[in-house]
């Protein structure tokens, strides 16, 4: 294997994401041997549930900040 990519949906790109930081800070050589090609999320709530957010930051969000 010389290359690898990443695709995880909602939860799954959640995990994916801790994945590569835990593999990147454990064994900082393997990015080194094994090349990233493409890294995908797809409705992935990085900035967690909407309704859950203090209204400030729902104002910013709609602000694209």
């Amino acid at each position: 294997i010389t290359s690898i990519s990443f695709i995880g949906h909602s939860l799954g790109g959640l995990i994916q994401t801790y994945a590569v930081a835990y593999v990147q800070k454990h064994s900082p050589q393997f990015f080194d041997l094994i090349k990233p090609i493409n890294f995908v999320t797809l409705a992935t709530p990085f900035l967690g549930l909407s309704n859950e957010n203090p209204l400030y930051v729902k104002f910013a969000l709609d602000f694209g900040l």
